[in-house]
Order: structure tokens, then C-alpha cells, then sequence
């Protein structure tokens, strides 16, 4: 009787691990993963970079506002790795800060894999270039710049980006701040003809630049320029805000 319920309990155990085994191999399942290196236009591989992964298939349908993002960096050797990855369309971007790199998710073509269950993406190459410093000077010789995007309807609330040939917006980022301005800075291509974008509300600007100023036009004004690529040192463009006059 012992050994019969021990048959019994024995051919139990063993059903529970066939099911378990099928359902982990059930199509939609199994996980993937995507590997690779980071190499700029000389070939070279790129330490200590950023790499973000973003499941478009997923976020596509999901229902929360926030897109998901996984996040990795580069070893010394510039390769990266995504383990325990389901199934979708991921699409990889390359950021490092300081070091003048474009991401390719904004400046190019964003680099995209597809992956099946349990597919490993191996040796995957993300080709990424180097740009050219551009900083922005927003004087404020009146102290009137709003910090907070909580500011009251009549104080001065400004806006920057850069925007590019195919109509995209880049944002610049915040560097120093001091008691008469701040100011801003963001990597861009070589070579290329960009536009800064001023937007704003209850304020006015000029252009400074050598000795002399230019009024900028209220609320979208929009100053060409290009960085080449010879330049050695980084490009400044300098504006002076004002509250707008009543």
C-alpha cells in the first residue's frame, strides 16, 4: 500500500515538472536578449556610454502613459548587454554626457532589433559620432527669469531647443545657473544648419553678439546658425532677456 502511494505521489511530482517545463517553453514565455558594442566613426569602441532600450511593441499597446525604458552602460571594451528581454521591436539609444557623443535616437537613424521568444540578438554594432559643443547664455540683468513652471500668469516663462532640418525639436540641457542668467548647452552634428528656438511669454530678447544686439521678435523667435567642423572651441550664443515692456 506504502509503495503504491508512493508510485502515486512519485508520477504527481513528475506531471507537475512536465507541466511546469511546457509552460516556461510556451510560445510568449521564453525571454531574449540583445548583446553588443558601441563604436564611434574611427572604429573605436565607446566606454561608460548610456544605453537605453525601448520595447515599441509593448509600449505601443500599453496602457500607462510612462514608456518603459531598460537601462544599461558600456564596459571598458564599449559591449552592452539586455538579458531576460520578451519578445518586440526594441529600439537602442546611446547617450553620454560631457563627451560631445550624438545619440543616434535623435541626431540619425535610431538603430532597431527585432526580437522572437528566446532569441538571443549577438554582436549587435551601434555605430555612434561625435559632434559639436553649442552653449546657450540666457542673461537676465533683471532678474526676472521664472524657475519655477509653477510662476504666476504675469512673470516670464521661457523655452530653448534646437531645432533641426527635419522639423525635430532637441532639448538643450541646463548647466550653470548664477544670479543674472543661466545657461545652457547641447551637442549637435557639424556642419549642419540648425535654428535655436526661443519661446516665451511676457519677456524680450536680444541677440548679443561682438558689440552689437539684435531684438529678437516676441514670443517665437527662431536665430540660424552652424557649428563647423574645424571649430576647436565650443560656440556661444548669448541672449539678453528682458520683462516685455507694457
Amino acid at each position: 500500500m506504502m509503495r503504491r502511494d508512493l508510485r502515486q505521489t512519485t508520477m504527481r511530482w513528475h506531471g507537475w515538472l512536465l507541466a511546469f517545463t511546457l509552460l516556461c517553453s510556451a510560445p510568449g514565455l521564453q525571454a531574449a536578449s540583445i548583446a553588443g558594442v558601441v563604436r564611434d566613426a574611427e572604429r573605436e569602441p565607446v566606454p561608460n556610454a548610456s544605453i537605453y532600450a525601448v520595447n515599441l511593441t509593448e509600449n505601443s499597446t500599453a496602457r500607462e502613459s510612462k514608456t518603459k525604458v531598460l537601462l544599461a552602460t558600456t564596459d571598458f571594451d564599449g559591449q552592452f548587454a539586455f538579458d531576460e528581454l520578451p519578445a518586440g521591436t526594441y529600439r537602442i539609444c546611446v547617450d553620454k554626457p560631457h563627451m560631445l557623443l550624438l545619440n543616434p535616437c535623435e541626431w540619425g537613424t535610431p538603430p532597431e532589433v527585432v526580437l522572437v521568444d528566446a532569441q538571443s540578438a549577438e554582436r549587435i554594432v551601434i555605430p555612434v559620432a561625435y559632434g559639436k559643443a553649442v552653449r546657450v547664455r540666457l542673461d537676465d540683468p533683471e532678474d526676472a527669469l521664472a524657475v519655477s513652471a509653477a510662476a504666476k500668469q504675469g512673470d516670464p516663462l521661457v523655452g530653448l531647443a534646437v531645432l533641426d532640418a527635419g522639423g525635430t525639436l532637441h532639448d538643450l540641457r541646463p548647466q550653470a545657473k548664477g544670479r543674472k542668467g543661466k545657461e545652457y548647452e547641447i551637442v549637435v552634428p557639424a556642419d549642419t544648419a540648425l535654428q535655436l528656438v526661443v519661446n516665451s511669454r511676457n519677456a524680450e530678447f536680444e541677440q548679443s553678439a561682438a558689440e552689437s544686439k539684435t531684438k529678437l521678435s516676441k514670443d517665437h523667435a527662431k536665430i540660424p546658425f552652424t557649428v563647423e567642423s574645424s571649430a576647436t572651441v565650443e560656440k556661444v550664443l548669448r541672449l539678453e532677456m528682458r520683462r516685455e515692456k507694457k
